[in-house]
């Protein structure tokens, strides 16, 4: 039988770096949105693995750390997405429970005694499916709130396009895109992000992809354990601290492009929105008004206005390059450029 996971929830897809924290900023001022920011990045490796775990079990693994996390959220490395500062509660920085790490402290000025209100409520959740218990903590939490809709925003959250349908079948999808030329030089610059390229790299040679679509960083039981066994602390920090190629990275953004899109336009009309981050930034009210009118929010014009003065037109990065750099960016990214320049022709 269909379920209702994600009744009144949206999801931005995106494959990171790609302007998305500034639409979560932007989602967050609005009364009627609870904007669920970095929350199934801060999970890692067991975000939606499947098969079902009781509340209590729910509750370790949003308060618990993986291994991983460990050594790439420290006060050294933490980028600003990183949103918990010393003194926000009793927990160090560097063993943070992932629902302090950027949720929580986004969408409240004491997320520490939201999260002690947390451990009270969700260890007695049932049973059930990861994706049930991730439903009903987003719902506990709009109730708390009092939000009449949640956005969950995450990012490399484009790698779940596939599933996410699926798990939550009565969820919305936003596609967030930006030129991949400006996306892949902040990918290369992003520490955060590099494990997955690296893993993306060396997928085939030393285990599974990490953005197959059919089995995803989050999903995927391989990856969990390799997280387990092989996510040795000097291993994980050599990757955090070695940028990826340019190459690389353009590479891992065309691949999630090019295999993305096509399952976000399977998607029925009424359930996908397309939002184009040069667009949001030219005319933000214009843009912001559309995306109001598909999550079904009223948009007022103190939201309108207070919204509107986020977004800020910067020069591409990649047009500092040298002139050789930027044709060789430009080919590596062509092909699924014009994917995406297609979706945005296409766009209603």
């Amino acid at each position: 039988m269909k379920g209702s996971e994600g009744e009144n929830g949206t999801f931005v897809l995106g494959p990171g770096r790609c302007g998305s924290t500034m639409l979560s900023n932007i989602l967050n001022l609005h009364p009627d949105i609870l904007s669920l920011f970095e929350f199934f990045s801060t999970q890692g490796v067991r975000s939606l693995l499947p098969g079902k775990i009781s509340g209590k079990r729910y509750w370790q693994q949003l308060s618990t750390q993986t291994r991983s996390m460990r050594v790439m959220f420290t006060a050294k490395t933490a980028p600003s997405e990183f949103l918990y500062r010393e003194g926000m509660g009793r927990f160090p920085i560097d063993n943070l429970p992932p629902l302090l790490v950027s949720t929580l402290p986004h969408i409240s000025d004491n997320p520490q005694k939201l999260f002690d209100e947390l451990a009270r409520i969700v260890p007695r959740f049932p049973d059930q499916t990861i994706e049930a218990h991730h439903d009903r903590l987003f719902r506990t939490l709009q109730e708390r709130l009092g939000r009449k809709i949640w956005v969950e925003r995450t990012g490399l959250s484009q790698m779940y396009v596939k599933l996410l349908p699926r798990l939550f079948p009565e969820a919305k999808f936003i596609l967030l895109y930006r030129d991949g030329r400006d996306v892949a030089l902040s990918m290369q610059a992003f520490k955060p992000i590099r494990p997955a390229i690296w893993n993306w790299k060396w997928s085939g040679r030393f285990g599974p992809n990490p953005i197959d679509l059919d089995n995803p960083a989050g999903r995927s039981r391989h990856l969990r354990f390799n997280d387990r066994v092989f996510a040795v602390k000097p291993l994980v920090r050599w990757m955090v601290d070695t940028p990826p190629s340019l190459e690389d990275c353009a590479g891992f953004w065309s691949e999630l492009m090019l295999t993305s899109i096509p399952e976000f336009l399977s998607l029925a009309e009424d359930r996908r929105h397309y939002l184009e981050y040069t667009r949001l930034v030219d005319d933000p009210k214009h843009e912001l008004d559309r995306l109001a009118y598909f999550l079904e929010v009223e948009p007022d014009k103190t939201w309108l206005d207070a919204a509107s003065a986020i977004p800020k037109r910067l020069e591409p990065r990649w047009k500092r390059l040298d002139a050789d750099m930027q044709a060789k960016l430009s080919d590596w990214t062509a092909e699924a450029r014009e994917a995406t320049g297609r979706l945005s022709s296409a766009r209603a």
